[in-house]
């Protein structure tokens, strides 16, 4: 789909997500030999944006392998990503090229057309772990140092609660206005 001027929640770089490709597709990227870290961008621009009693959730169904190997099967961005209009990035690591010296990179329709806004592969730094943030509050918070945290999602029970008193003793005090 082409561009779009819509507000992408949970990124730094909207303009990622304005366009895509939808459908059944494949991508058979050239890679040199070695380990990569394949990061796949999606965002759901159409489905559950305006509709009233639809929020989206089910509408797309998509799945995805690397080099027939499969990376997962039945995404639905909405609830993975808790909503349209935020970005969603599902990684993977130990993503090597075939023997063809390609990576043949395969996006299937399970449900409507599948969608995929970006990719990135980036050499794989094998044992480091990349971090998880995720602060207790709506949005996505980016700190000082350029680290970001994602809003509050994957939590079972609880309540969130929105602190409006001053935190001291941090550089960082909109981290800590919100808690489970």
């Amino acid at each position: 789909f082409g561009p779009r001027d819509v507000a992408i929640l949970n990124t730094r770089d909207a303009a990622i997500y304005q366009t895509g490709r939808e459908g059944d597709f494949r991508y058979d990227i050239p890679l040199q030999p070695g380990s990569y870290e394949l990061r796949l961008h999606f965002a759901e621009t159409t489905y559950g944006i305006e509709e009233i009693e639809n929020d989206g959730e089910t509408m797309r169904l998509i799945s995805a392998t690397a080099n027939g190997k499969p990376l997962f099967n039945g995404l639905d961005v909405v609830s993975d990503a808790s909503g349209s209009r935020i970005a969603d990035v599902k990684v993977f690591t130990g993503i090597t090229p075939a023997d063809d010296g390609l990576l043949h990179l395969h996006l299937s329709s399970n449900k409507s057309r599948g969608l995929l806004n970006g990719i990135e592969i980036v050499p794989d730094a094998a044992g480091l772990m990349h971090p998880v943030r995720i602060v207790a509050g709506d949005s996505p918070r980016i700190t000082a140092g350029e680290k970001l945290w994602h809003p509050d999602r994957y939590f079972r029970g609880g309540r969130k609660v929105t602190r409006t008193n001053a935190i001291l003793g941090t550089a960082e005090p909109d981290l800590f206005k919100g808690e489970r």
